[in-house]
């Protein structure tokens, strides 16, 4: 349920930029909000559950996985007709990110050998953009990439932390998937590759995922804590089975005395 508010406020910001704001928002781009809020930092959210999430919650980082990839950003640029992506091409997205669930569950090995190119296959990514970016844009994607870090926070997360409270849960999740993910990276570079018209904006683009990655895994794992202590502790059973079980703690401790 985290996932709902989470891609509705990444394509509504994208798409409000793109529309409204001529895909310029403070420096920031369609692609990059897009891109940026609708992939969750996995990893970080699993060790921020681990600390703080019981079993359901650290196990919602399955459906996280949905988010993985361009496709999703592909997807909302497409269907709003902003840009013309076959289909094809967001099923060879996909279809990978599929049978690398499959394979990695299914086989623990298949999963050990391929977890660790991730990080390297970011760096190539990073290589190939780099060699395309100029020193300014660097500089001023680096800075508005900061505010995509802490829009993914402090906007998206506290609508997501609401929403799982409406829904019954504690919140704490909302604001530990409220983070960009390194891989969140290689979206602008692939979605350059199928639409030449974003290729102009995908350097810049890099360099805001990138810092917004930074941003989100420093304060999100505080943020979490403060949630946890706020609202997820101390609250006492006030239903009828609760109060019963209060007071026959206290009976005991008055007959101990």
């Amino acid at each position: 349920m985290i996932l709902i508010p989470k891609l509705v406020l990444a394509a509504a910001l994208g798409l409000g930029i793109a529309y409204f704001f001529n895909d310029n928002f403070l420096g920031l781009s369609s692609v990059s909000v897009i891109g940026g809020i609708s992939f969750c930092n996995m990893a970080l959210y699993t060790g921020i559950m681990g600390e703080f999430g019981d079993e359901s919650e650290r196990g919602a980082v399955g459906i996280l996985f949905f988010t993985a990839g361009p496709a999703i950003t592909m997807i909302i640029l497409g269907v709003s007709g902003l840009a013309n992506i076959p289909v094809g091409t967001i099923v060879g997205f996909v279809l990978p990110l599929v049978i690398g669930m499959v394979l990695g569950n299914l086989f623990p090995f298949v999963k050990n050998l391929l977890v660790p190119g991730t990080n390297p296959a970011i760096a190539f990514l990073g290589f190939q953009l780099g060699a395309s970016m100029s020193l300014s844009s660097f500089i001023s994607g680096g800075i508005s990439g900061v505010l995509l870090g802490l829009i993914t926070l402090f906007v998206v997360g506290p609508v997501t932390f609401a929403f799982e409270r409406l829904c019954g849960g504690s919140g704490k999740a909302a604001i530990a998937c409220s983070t960009v993910a390194g891989t969140a990276m290689t979206t602008p570079v692939a979605l350059a590759e199928v639409a030449p018209r974003y290729a102009e904006l995908a350097p810049t683009a890099y360099a805001q995922i990138a810092t917004a990655v930074i941003i989100t895994a420093i304060l999100a794992p505080i943020l979490t804590g403060w949630v946890d202590k706020k609202f997820c502790q101390g609250g006492e059973d006030l239903s009828a089975a609760g109060v019963e079980v209060l007071e026959e703690a206290v009976a005991k401790d008055v007959d101990g005395e």
